[in-house]
This record gives C-alpha cells, structure tokens and sequence, in this order.
C-alpha cells in the first residue's frame, strides 16, 4: 500500500529543507508507529546512516473522495552539519524516490 509521507529535516541552528513523497508499506501505520527506513525490500540492513533509522508518525491525514490517500507527517529530523542532513536527503530521494525540497535552493 502506497502512503504519502513528509519530513522536516533540520540542523542544530537552520531549517534545511523537505522530503515527501510516497512510499510502500504493508500496513498503514498509525499515529505513534514507528516506520524504519534502515532495512532494504530484502531485509538486509542498510549502510549506516547518518540519522536514526526510526522516524515516528505524528500526523495522519485521510483524504475524503480522493484515490484513498493517506498522508503521514513523521518526526523532525534534526542532524549535527548540513553536510549530514544533505546526505539524508539524498539517501531518501535515491533509495526511496522521495523528492527533497532544500530550502536553501529557494530563490537561488
């Protein structure tokens, strides 16, 4: 089942950027689940990243009259440099598919 999930991502002093988009999960999480980005489709670990594997649900969004989209905001992620949240939004948008939004980007 496609879901539509949203993460802020931040450093220690700035608003970074975005990244959403759909994913495939078996199950539609709820508020409070957690949903692991860490483990690949063969249930191999992934190489250690540089933020906790774990985000949180803590929005659930169910859309009325449209194609049964559900969509799903997960905990901030907060990262020591830019150079760790750059790195985590491209592990989302090149092992995922999500698109990455980075704020700086905007107006340039």
């Amino acid at each position: 089942m496609k879901v539509y999930v949203d993460i802020s991502v931040f450093t220690e002093d700035a608003a970074v950027g975005q990244v959403s988009g759909k994913i495939d999960v078996p199950i539609v999480p709820e508020i409070g689940d957690i949903v692991n980005f860490g483990v690949s489709k063969e249930g191999h670990i992934e190489e250690p990243l540089v933020f906790g594997a774990h985000l949180k649900v803590t929005d659930r969004v169910i859309s009325v009259d449209s194609d049964a989209e559900i969509a799903l905001s997960l905990s901030d992620l907060t990262l020591a440099t830019s150079g760790d949240a750059e790195k985590a939004m491209t592990y989302f948008e090149n092992r995922y598919g999500l698109m990455a939004n980075r704020w700086a980007d905007q107006g340039e």
